[in-house]
């Protein structure tokens, strides 16, 4: 039987899983699964498929990205960028790739941080819905790590942006939700957590159910604002 569910270790927040699992009918005449349910691809297969890295190279953005189906961002792709339109509303504008791991690493590039028009934010998100949001952003000369819960939006932290052409942005996910975020200039020596202590951030409240978390990019703002970005890469982690 073809069925879907979730996986132990990230439980909604991957969202639902494809599974084939073996059943036999009992004398009364109902179904009975038979051992253990049988991924429909190995594990390997799986990682090795959810591994995504995008410079952005082509004329048009990869057909895996996604958005809110009603809140369709505007963007370009070219020479090697992808250049985002900010929205006032809720978390902004916002492109995401799925999810398929408890465990996995994303990062992006966002260029010229300290030129975005005032009142933008742009940077690196955890999606869950546009009003459930984590979001790694550059804004108004600092870097800030916010959270958008129910359409409110809190900072957690936020450290002064030190000038710079591009700012590297990271995030760490494990067991689905709890997410942990870092910063760095190109090629700068180290990552800089967000919040310094480098705590993890409780994501439970992002995912409605069933729909797993997106992670991606976001541009919030006055729709004059666009943000630039040189990369992004999402590699599940064992």
């Amino acid at each position: 039987m073809l069925h879907h569910a979730y996986e132990a270790g990230s439980h909604e927040f991957a969202g639902r899983q494809g599974v084939l699992s073996e059943f036999e009918w009992t004398a009364a005449g109902w179904p009975a699964f038979r051992g253990k349910s049988t991924p429909v691809a190995a594990p390997a297969v799986a990682a090795r498929a959810s591994a995504v890295a995008d410079e952005f190279t082509g004329r048009t953005l990869d057909l895996a990205w996604q958005w809110p189906v009603e809140y369709r961002p505007t963007f370009a792709v070219s020479g090697g960028q992808l250049r985002l339109t900010a929205r006032p509303d809720h978390s902004g504008a916002a492109l995401g790739r799925s999810t398929t791991a408890a465990a996995y690493t994303a990062t992006t590039t966002l260029l010229n941080p300290g030129t975005l028009a005032a009142g933008t934010r742009a940077g690196l998100a955890a999606h869950g819905d546009p009003d459930n949001t984590l979001m790694l952003v550059a804004s108004a000369g600092k870097v800030q790590l916010l959270q958008l819960e129910k359409g409110q939006t809190k900072t957690l932290a936020e450290v002064p942006l030190p000038a710079t052409k591009a700012l590297e942005l990271r995030l760490q996910a494990r067991q689905g939700s709890q997410f942990s975020f870092a910063w760095r200039t190109t090629g700068g020596p180290t990552w800089q957590t967000l919040p310094a202590s480098g705590a993890p951030v409780d994501g439970r409240f992002l995912p409605p159910w069933d729909r797993g978390v997106r992670v991606g990019v976001v541009a919030q703002g006055a729709p004059t604002g666009v943000a630039v970005f040189e990369n992004f890469t999402l590699t599940a982690q064992p």
